[in-house]
Formats: C-alpha cells, structure tokens, sequence
C-alpha cells in the first residue's frame, strides 16, 4: 500500500467528511443524525459512496481505530484540527497502520459502512447491533502481541 499524498486543495475538499466519519470512532453510540452528516458530507463533496468507503477504510479508520481500543477514548467528537494532523500523519505510515488493524477495520466496516451506505441512499440506517464474524484465534494472537511488544518498547524506555 502507497503513501497517499494529498494537496491542501484535496485536503480542504475532504475536512468535512472526515470530521464527519471520526465521529463513528467517539465512545458514544453513533446516531442517525451522525451518519445523515456523512451523507451531507459527502453530498457536498461531490463524492461517490465508492470514494466515501475508500476515504473511511484507508484514511479515517487507520488514523482514528485507536479510539475503538482504549478505555479511556474520545466521547465528544474530535477538535477539526487534530481529525486533519492525525489523518495526515497517518498516511504518511500506511503500511504499519494498515498492518496493525486488520481485523479492527474489517469488523468496523461491516457493522458501519451498511449504515453509512444507507444513509447515502436517503434511508434510515439500521442501528440495531451486527453479527460480525470474529476473526481466526491466530489474528487475536497476533494483535495481543503487538500490542505487548509496543506496551514493552514504550515501559522500558520510560
């Protein structure tokens, strides 16, 4: 996966969807009025529900999944300047991102992008909870892992 680089045009033309989608990743339950902002964004952005997925799947999610793990995460939305410098810092370190949070984004899409979807197409979004399918035993391992050895690296250099 390439480094996304993006000129300040393109940035600007993405800061209201991607506003938008970080407020999937607070610690609230999204509501309808959350995802019928999405739909606006990208209404007005003249954007594709193709291009809205690709911006969700490979700049939100990587730059914002942290929050969906912590214990202690964002529950009131995201100040605009920091939704852009996280987002731009993210793509400049895709693969490690992209790598780290495989099986977070695929149960994230499949329990949001229905929803934003649907919200696309002017329909109410099921907000019911999804069944989404765990991942295999060995990706969990993998993860726990990661998330020991990084835990690790960053305790022993205090």
């Amino acid at each position: 996966m390439a480094e996304r680089v993006l000129s300040e045009d393109d940035v600007a033309a993405r800061m209201p969807l991607w506003c938008a989608l970080s407020d999937l990743f607070v610690d609230t339950q999204p509501r309808r009025q959350d995802y019928e902002a999405i739909a606006r964004a990208a209404r007005e952005g003249g954007l594709s529900e193709e291009q809205v997925r690709d911006i969700l799947e490979r700049e939100v999610f990587p730059a914002f999944a942290f929050n969906l793990m912590s214990i202690a995460g964002e529950w009131t939305g995201f100040d605009p300047g920091f939704v852009r410098e996280r987002i731009l810092r993210t793509l400049k370190r895709p693969r490690v991102t992209w790598f780290l949070s495989g099986g977070a984004r695929k149960q994230f899409l499949a329990r949001e992008w229905p929803r934003v979807r649907a919200a696309m197409d002017g329909q109410d979004p099921d907000l019911s909870e999804a069944t989404v399918e765990p991942d295999p035993p060995i990706l969990f391992g993998i993860g726990v892992l990661v998330i020991v050895g990084v835990l690790a690296l960053v305790l022993g250099s205090l």
